[in-house]
């Protein structure tokens, strides 16, 4: 038959087009969809974590108690996360809000931060998740207590900014409970009260 030897090279190249084609697709890329944004991490790329902690100063024990559990918890699951090794870059906020504001900054500076650890400090947390919530990440204190970072009276605090969590117990009551505890159990009727202006003394 003419023109039969022709149109089968045409069909087969139909049926490979259509085959390679359905391939290609059956994993369509992925699209961020996230409100805050997303990071894309190649397989040979790290997982990048900020670590802002008062490595220095008076309360510097402390952070680096925090230092030392995050890098304990990495060593148990052998510094690997999904696949990819993690990188912590630690900042010393020095129990400050201005060193808050500056290891916040240094951290944000890398685009391909996927979230921060901290801080130590309650003051310098309040710059921190600020600059921190401007750049759609998510951060996790496990020290901060002061009220005014999440909520006080079961509302929204003036400092809360979102993608805030902490895992330190809010210390709302905490005055209240020492002032009932020194009046009914101690018989202390005055009192004088002591702090330096910052949000963890003003709680």
């Amino acid at each position: 038959m003419p023109g039969f030897k022709s149109i089968i090279p045409s069909g087969l190249f139909l049926i490979l087009f259509f085959v390679f084609f359905a391939c290609e697709n059956r994993h369509p890329p992925f699209e961020c969809t996230d409100s805050i944004g997303c990071v894309s991490i190649s397989p040979d790329e790290p997982v990048k974590i900020g670590v802002i902690q008062a490595l220095s100063g008076k309360v510097a024990p402390l952070g680096l108690e925090q230092v030392r559990g995050m890098e304990l918890a990495l060593d148990k699951i052998k510094g690997q996360l999904l696949g990819h090794p993690v990188h912590l870059q630690k900042e010393d906020t020095g129990c400050t809000s201005e060193g808050g504001a500056n290891a916040a900054l240094k951290i944000l500076a890398d685009p391909q931060m996927v979230a921060i650890f901290g801080t130590t400090c309650s003051g310098a947390a309040r710059t921190a998740a600020h600059a921190m919530s401007e750049a759609g990440l998510t951060m996790i204190s496990g020290n901060n207590s002061a009220p005014y970072l999440t909520s006080i009276g079961g509302e929204a605090a003036p400092e809360w900014q979102p993608g805030y969590f902490r895992t330190a117990n809010n210390e709302e009551n905490a005055g209240k409970a020492a002032a009932v505890f020194s009046f009914h159990k101690l018989g202390i009727r005055r009192v004088a009260l002591i702090n330096d202006g910052d949000i963890y003394t003003r709680g």
